[in-house]
């Protein structure tokens, strides 16, 4: 399997198998597949859409593309803006706060200005650090 065909296919409108779609998301993850090609194949999806197996599937081999904390019972506080899904992650037994993550009076509340490693994933297109030097998330001003 080679990323510049699952690129066409893609911009070609055809439907990708859940095989492609993990093949292209292992191989970023580990630094396989360029960025350009990643950009292409983003450029792809943008325009033409993807199917709800697809959106599944992609979210699916995106949560499995690296190590997962609940996995590994890696101790982690969240900040989520949805209370649906701070309460359903509470009635799991996760860490979770509701509020805003640019707004460092909350997030020192929450001791997450402290951690160990912080980071910020709002999407597939944003994972970005804490900075170190700043109140609040790089690019953010509380």
């Amino acid at each position: 399997m080679r990323a510049v065909d699952i690129i066409v296919k893609k911009r070609d409108h055809q439907e990708l198998t859940r095989q492609e779609i993990e093949f292209f998301v292992q191989g970023y993850t580990r630094g396989e597949i360029p960025d350009y090609q990643a950009s292409a194949w983003a450029m792809a999806v943008l325009l033409n859409g993807m199917t709800p197996r697809e959106t599944t599937d992609l979210t699916l081999a995106m949560a499995h593309s690296g190590d997962m904390l609940d996995r590994h019972a890696i101790p982690h506080t969240a900040v989520d803006h949805d209370p649906g899904t701070v309460t359903t992650q509470r009635k799991a037994g996760r860490n979770v706060y509701f509020g805003d993550a640019t707004n460092s009076a909350f997030l020192r509340a929450c001791g997450v200005m402290e951690a160990l490693n912080p980071f910020a994933a709002n999407s597939f297109r944003s994972n970005f650090p804490l900075s170190k030097d700043s109140n609040a998330f790089s690019g953010f001003k509380s």
